[in-house]
């Protein structure tokens, strides 16, 4: 696993920015498998798929910490939500109070 770890630092990393970087390493991926059993592919595939479940992990913790702003508060309306008719616009006997120029 280390052999592993130094020849990719040391040849394919520097490669990392470039936009062919994936393609880069789907074509060693493929080429080096190519002389694999279908056995030895799964375990190869097994490895990439835990690598991708754990980045999904990541990034799904990452993203509800980001979301967790300030606690919204419910709309308690324009009496401070005492559940009157006052919060509709309409006084307790259910007439419309916002247009009180209407005397009949």
């Amino acid at each position: 696993r280390r052999f592993g770890a130094k020849i990719v630092e040391k040849h394919i990393y520097k490669h990392r920015k470039s936009k062919h970087y994936k393609e880069l390493l789907k074509t060693i991926i493929r080429e080096a498998a190519l002389e694999m059993t279908a056995k030895e592919v799964k375990e190869v595939e097994v490895g990439v798929v835990t690598l991708r479940q754990e980045r999904v992990k990541e990034e799904k913790e990452l993203a509800q910490k980001s979301k967790k702003g300030p606690k919204r508060q419910l709309n308690a309306g324009a009496r401070g939500g005492q559940g009157s008719y006052g919060d509709a616009g309409l006084d307790d006997a259910g007439y419309d109070s916002l247009d009180m120029d209407d005397f009949m």
